[in-house]
C-alpha cells in the first residue's frame, strides 16, 4: 500500500486509539504535567547588565599563547576582583590573526591563549564556571591584530 496523495489526506478517518483525549481518572498512573506549568529557567548570561561590563585588554606576543608578565599581573588582579565579588563573571576574547590558508592555525591558537588565562585564574581561585571564553580570528592587517580582550561583568 502507497502514500496516499495529498488531496486524499483530508478524507483519512483517524483511528479512535489515535484521537486525543482526557486523562483517564482511574488510570492508576498519573497523567504528566503540562509543559506550561513548567518555570522557566532564570536566564543569567554575561552582558544582562550591559551597564556594569568593565572592558580590560592587553597585546600578546605574535604566535604565544603565554603571558608576560604585565598581563599576569593584570588577571592576578582580575581574579582577587572575582574572588571578592562571587556575582562576578568575566568574557574572555582571544585573538590570533590569520594569514591565507591559516584559519585552522590561528584559531588553535586563540584557543590556547584562552585556555592559558582561564588556567591562570582557576589556579587564582576563580571558579571557570564563572569564565566564558571566545577564541577568535583576527585579519593579519588589524591594529594589535593579537590581543586578549576582558569583559568583566560586576
Amino acid at each position: 500500500m502507497g502514500m496516499p496523495d495529498a488531496a486524499e489526506l483530508d478524507r483519512l478517518p483517524i483511528p479512535p486509539q489515535a484521537a486525543i483525549t482526557s486523562a483517564d481518572p482511574t488510570d492508576p498512573i498519573p497523567a504528566p504535567k503540562s509543559g506550561l506549568m513548567t518555570a522557566a529557567p532564570p536566564i543569567v548570561s554575561p552582558g544582562n547588565a550591559a551597564a556594569q561590563i568593565e572592558e580590560a585588554m592587553f597585546i600578546v606576543d605574535p604566535g604565544a599563547s603565554h603571558m608576560s608578565a604585565a598581563a599576569q599581573s593584570k588577571l592576578a588582579n582580575l581574579a582577587k576582583e572575582m574572588i571578592q565579588n562571587k556575582t562576578a563573571r568575566l568574557e574572555v576574547r582571544t585573538f590570533s590573526p590569520s594569514k591565507p590558508h591559516s584559519e585552522s592555525s590561528a584559531h588553535r591558537l586563540s584557543l590556547a591563549r584562552f585556555l592559558a588565562i582561564r588556567d591562570f585564574l582557576t589556579r587564582n581561585g576563580v571558579g571557570d564556571d564563572r569564565i566564558d571564553g571566545r577564541p577568535l580570528i583576527s585579519l593579519p592587517t588589524e591594529l594589535n591584530a593579537d590581543r586578549v580582550e576582558l569583559y568583566i561583568e560586576r
